[in-house]
């Protein structure tokens, strides 16, 4: 917070101080600012990025201190960390849902990939990550939408992002916004250690204190009890008059 002052209004903690605050793994704290092309004070012991594309889609608060959003510390993290520590800080937030390739990849595309450090390294993890796990995720989601539309069940949204407390996103596989049910597919979730499991229900329990139910959906859902499934589903929608009926 003290560095985020010194340099001045519109400053945000950003790069290495910002993945510390929102928790990313072996990355130590530093006093890491990003601000814009504006006059700021010369300040000792702080680092400071002067940028010229930092919007209100990029800012965050963690723990009251003004900061980049998730997406935006990944983009950053690509220009001052090793390969090998970017795929760790990478995996952390998609393995707990903080935010998607998908979302990566527009925020890239809208901030500029051209003289940005490090944009071709991260780049390259997102497609090796976009050709992994979105062809199990499509099958699912392919088998989960032809169910819903057999059942005269609405299409849901897939990919929601859901602002959570404290300035964290999650992103929802499928999701009805108007009654808050978010659809997981645990079907191509994975959980490599129990950190990442505890991660999970951690998340859920913060959808849930800002309305939100979760319904996990499993493959055997899908081929053995669709019916199950789909009437499950239904009586979630009915709380919404739109879905009634």
């Amino acid at each position: 917070m003290a560095a985020a002052l010194a340099v001045g209004p519109g400053a945000a903690v950003s790069h290495r101080g910002a993945a510390f605050l929102h928790g990313l793994p072996g990355i130590a704290p530093r006093a890491e600012v990003s601000v814009g092309r504006q006059r700021s004070p010369r300040t000792l012991d702080v680092l400071v990025h002067r940028v010229t594309h930092l919007d209100a889609a990029d800012l965050a608060a963690a723990t009251g201190i003004p900061c980049t959003r998730l997406a935006r510390t990944i983009i950053d993290l690509a220009g001052v960390l090793a390969p090998a520590a970017l795929e760790v800080a990478l995996d952390d937030c998609l393995s707990r849902r903080l935010t998607s390739v998908a979302y990566l990849q527009r925020r890239i595309d809208t901030v500029g990939r051209q003289g940005r450090t490090g944009a071709g390294t991260l780049a390259s993890l997102l497609e090796d990550r976009t050709g992994a796990q979105p062809r199990s995720q499509s099958e699912f989601e392919r088998r989960l939408l032809a169910a819903l539309k057999r059942g005269g069940l609405p299409v849901p949204q897939t990919q929601y992002e859901v602002a959570l407390p404290g300035g964290r996103r999650a992103f929802l596989d499928f999701a009805y916004p108007e009654v808050k049910l978010g659809l997981e597919a645990d079907s191509y979730r994975h959980h490599s250690s129990r950190i990442d499991w505890g991660r999970d229900h951690t998340r859920n329990r913060l959808l849930t204190a800002v309305g939100w139910r979760i319904l996990p959906v499993t493959w055997d859902d899908l081929v053995s009890d669709s019916a199950g499934l789909l009437l499950v589903i239904a009586r979630g929608l009915r709380q919404n008059p739109r879905y009634a009926g």
